[in-house]
């Protein structure tokens, strides 16, 4: 008997759930199901569906025992109609097996490592053959809860697990937080363990839906302290006394010599100039500098700079990269190596990089700076002057410090010298004391000591001079965690302040309306939960509307808006924090993966930009006319929550991926092929001018025949024939050619010279496109839209348009592939009747999905030579080892240290856009495909 028949979700599925379910199978082709949803999405609900639609035992995997019990929670009050029957189908105890069973990732690993438990309330395996209950279960589907944030372990003992389920058994993944802030070896760990994302579900369309209610980021500048100014203005002066050292070297004076001799005309010269264009820029300011740079050189003419930037840090360090870095070109200059060594001695070059950016302990005095108490009660009072007691306010620092020495402080006048609980308690307190705050940590809570009594479960310890105690409940942590939630609930709290442990306390709590994040928390995993806490609709309160504040602690630099945007084109993190300190970068990595409204244009979409109040310059006074309008914004919750309602309401949408992508390591195919194309078009021309020539030739013959001498016209024909009429009718006849001048090749080749690089590109992307539709992976209806990104043709964006997300997250990767530098790809495209050892740049990695078959390859190479015959799909092992390592190597190297430093492994930089269907009935259409 079926017993998931007795299993029926009482509800209505939201639209994206849906979306997920009618595409199931499709998603299921090879094995996994991987879905990343926003917290708030119903990921529980949706997982039991789909276990229920696959139909067989099951064996679910979860980070924690809370969330472990929200499966069994979900399921008895969302699918099961009878309280008897969830103890018959769901277990978290696998001694005793049921149709659903649910455990912990810890769980599992003690269960393959064969050890008892550590932690309270998890069960031990270490007594039974896990594997083999398992398989007497006859349990062939594993969904897996946010499978790729484990501890190492954890993680080991998951892909181990795995390998011994084999591929018989389908993975259900659901993930709200993939890992896109990490590096390119967890992606390849995730993409294992779940596959491919199938289907994202973002947040605009829980808010469509009412799962999230409106929200907005906001960001809080401050400066540091006259104390932390002066630390880091005696690391400026010394890195200014080691550069003054580094300038007074031999090897810098023939350097200058060499730069100041530049010569345009040589080709490694060009080369230079369109490998190391901001790299050679930085050395022409950091020679200004040092005074060795006259008025007028030849680079600088070339670049067309009529004044260099001003000088400071971040040209200083990419310079110096440049000078003694993996890049370097100047190895055979007389002692170049002295740079390095007083850069090593210095301890300014580490690891191969040059670092002139603060220390560490100075980075995190900046971050964890005090003036970000101002910023904490200066944002506070303001939204408590426009809530009132609707006040609902979550303020998250990464540190408890809770000593004797802080906590004395309560109730005193005695300055704070850090961020903590305490701190940013007394501060609120001190500012305005009609506000009841609460302070939650592991160690102690501070509340309001007419909200608590003592008595036998309550212990009290009043701070002298304030209407606050420090409260202690016995029992579990999750007692006082309650007793604060019950107090919020009732609207007796209005600012909650705790440590970014309440995550995995587990803290839920939808009344939440504002969130300010005093911590130095990056990545996308951790400060999405965060915003979780405030972003979910209040049952309670349907027109609930959330603030997120960010602090930002600026480091001066005196910089004009030209002279930043010069500064940021290649910016990396480390460069990125000499412009505006390590806190901006760290904010900006974390705006560009949340969708909000722009504050101009009310589009939702993602990135720092959309927060347009944040532009140069940076000085004082800007600085506070920035925050000053950031308040006002927060403060006028109801324009936020109209401009959500305007982009969503008003008609069908859906999220897109706008991917640009750096096709800088890519330009030597794409100028080759284009010279092909341009070559091609001037012999048809020239051929066209032959065929005329020889027929007026002919016509001339005949005419002397006619007119003059039978003889001399015979000869006129005769070799009118041989040197003209023959080798047109012989470049007819070869196939090479007829299939060159094909009405529609002919187009291409027109479209091709004129349009350069792009049109290069465009027309690779649709053919990866026509073979992916004809392999059966995406629909058919979808088309490419290639347009450069800015004034370079160095950023394009390829989008695939009127596609699904799986569509779209199949194409993008395909077009990563192509554009990334090679690996070890089994097809490669390759110039075709080229010499690999000497044209070894022009080649391009076959994207996996395609050259995982010889089929699926051969149907590439056949919308090649339609449009793109200039290259051939070549596979990897019949190139030879040596060929192989030279493609490999000098196209690796053509991914320059700019193009690395801008946007790491794939070169690409992502923004999800809303597009706005106007036929209902198109957009159902489209989600059925």
């Amino acid at each position: 008997m079926n017993r998931y028949k007795e299993i029926q979700f009482k509800g209505d599925f939201r639209s994206y759930q849906q979306r997920v379910l009618d595409n199931v199978d499709k998603y299921l082709a090879d094995g996994k199901v991987n879905i990343v949803a926003t917290p708030g999405s119903g990921k529980n609900i949706l997982g039991l569906e789909l276990i229920r639609k696959l139909g067989e035992p099951c064996l679910i995997l979860s980070p924690t025992k809370d969330s472990r019990d929200r499966w069994g929670k979900c399921l008895k009050e969302h699918f099961l109609e009878e309280e008897s029957q969830f103890e018959e189908l769901f277990s978290t105890d696998l001694h005793s097996p049921k149709l659903i069973n649910c455990i912990t990732y810890e769980a599992l690993s003690m269960a393959m490592e064969r050890t008892k438990a550590k932690t309270d309330g998890e069960i031990s395996y270490f007594d039974i053959d896990f594997l083999r209950v398992l398989r007497r279960q006859g349990i062939t589907t594993l969904c897996m809860e946010e499978p790729h944030h484990l501890g190492n372990d954890k993680q080991k003992a998951l892909e181990k697990f795995l390998e011994c389920l084999g591929e018989k058994v389908t993975r259900i993944c659901l993930t709200a937080v993939p890992p896109y802030d990490l590096d390119r070896t967890e992606w390849s760990r995730y993409y294992s363990i779940c596959g491919e994302i199938d289907e994202e579900i973002f947040a605009p369309e829980l808010v469509a839906q009412g799962s999230l209610c409106p929200h907005q980021d906001y960001v809080y500048f401050n400066y540091p302290t006259a104390e932390e100014m002066q630390v880091i203005q005696e690391h400026q002066d010394f890195v200014k006394k080691v550069l003054k050292e580094v300038g007074s070297l031999k090897c810098i004076q023939e350097i200058a010599e060499f730069i100041n001799s530049w010569h345009p005309r040589y080709d490694w010269y060009k080369r230079w100039e369109k490998q190391f264009p901001s790299e050679l820029e930085a050395l022409l300011v950091l020679l200004q500098y040092w005074g060795k740079l006259p008025n007028r050189t030849p680079l600088r003419e070339q670049f067309k700079l009529k004044t260099l930037p001003q000088p400071n840090m971040v040209y200083f360090q990419r310079a110096l990269q440049f000078l003694v870095g993996e890049v370097s070109q100047f190895k055979n200059f007389h002692n170049i190596s002295m740079i390095r060594t007083v850069l090593e001695k210095h301890q300014l070059y580490n690891d191969k990089k040059v670092t002139l950016s603060l220390p560490e302990e100075t980075r995190k005095n900046v971050t964890f700076s005090v003036g970000k108490l101002k910023s904490i009660g200066d944002i506070t009072c303001h939204e408590y002057r426009n809530l009132g007691q609707d006040l609902r306010m979550m303020i998250l620092t990464d540190f408890n410090r809770g000593s004797k020495e802080n906590l004395s402080k309560i109730g005193t006048d005695e300055p704070y010298e850090d961020i903590s609980v305490v701190s940013i308690f007394e501060t609120l307190r001190r500012l305005d004391d009609t506000m009841n705050i609460a302070v939650l940590s592991g160690s102690f809570i501070i509340l309001p000591k007419e909200f608590v009594s003592q008595g036998t479960m309550v212990n009290l310890e009043p701070f002298e001079g304030t209407r606050y105690a420090k409260v202690e409940v016995y029992g579990t942590p999750r007692e006082g965690m309650d007793l604060v939630r019950e107090l919020l609930r009732e609207g007796r709290l209005q600012v909650l302040i705790g440590t970014n442990a309440l995550l995995e306390e587990g803290w839920d709590e939808p009344c939440m309306n504002t969130l300010i994040l005093a911590n130095s928390v990056e990545p996308f995993a951790a400060s999405n939960q965060m915003r979780g806490l405030v972003i979910k609709s209040n049952p309670q309160n349907p027109d609930k509307t959330a603030n997120i504040w960010h602090l930002v602690t600026l480091e001066p630099q005196e910089l004009t808006q030209e002279s930043l945007r010069k500064s940021s084109v290649a910016a990396g993190k480390e460069e990125e924090e000499f412009l505006l300190g390590c806190d901006y970068s760290i904010v900006k990595r974390r705006l560009g993966t949340f969708m909000t409204p722009d504050y101009e244009t009310g589009n939702i979409e993602n990135g720092i930009e959309r927060l347009s109040l944040i532009q140069p310059p940076f000085d004082e006074k800007s600085v506070a006319k920035k925050n000053k309008g950031m308040l006002e914004l927060a403060g006028n919750r109801s324009k936020m929550s109209k401009a959500w309602k305007k982009q969503l309401m008003e008609a069908p949408f859906q999220v897109i991926e706008d991917t640009a992508w750096s096709i800088v390591p890519c330009m030597p195919v794409f100028r080759y092929m284009r010279k092909r194309a341009v070559k091609k078009i001037r012999d048809y021309w020239l051929q066209k001018f032959a065929g005329a020539i020889a027929c007026l030739v002919m016509v001339i013959g005949i005419v002397v025949i006619c007119t003059v001498s039978k003889l001399i016209g015979f000869c006129i024909i005769l070799l009118d024939i041989i040197f003209g009429v023959l080798p047109i009718v012989d470049s007819i006849i070869n196939p090479f050619w007829s299939k060159q001048i094909r009405p529609a090749n002919w187009q291409f080749l027109q479209q091709l010279s004129k349009s350069g690089s792009l049109g290069v590109l465009e027309t690779l992307a649709d053919n990866v496109r026509r073979t992916l539709v004809e392999c059966g992976f995406i629909a058919s209806d979808s088309s490419v839209v290639v347009e450069k990104v800015g004034d370079t043709i160095n950023w394009v964006r390829v989008r695939l348009q009127n596609a699904t997300r799986h569509d779209q997250n199949i194409f993008n990767k395909a077009i990563g592939e192509l554009l990334a530098p090679i690996e070890n790809p089994r097809y490669k495209l390759v110039p075709k009747e080229a010499n690999p050892m000497e044209k070894i740049e022009y080649a391009l990695a076959c994207p996996s999905i395609i050259g995982q078959k010889e089929r699926t390859a051969k149907i590439l190479e056949k919308y090649l030579a339609e449009n793109l015959d200039f290259i051939e799909i070549v596979e990897t092992n019949r190139l030879g080892g040596m060929v192989f390592e030279k493609y490999h190597k000098y196209h690796a190297s053509m991914y320059s240290a700019e193009v690395q430093r801008k946007a790491g492994y794939l070169g690409t930089d992502t923004k999800y856009i809303i597009v706005k269907e106007t036929n209902t009935q198109l957009l159902e259409d489209k989600e059925q495909k």
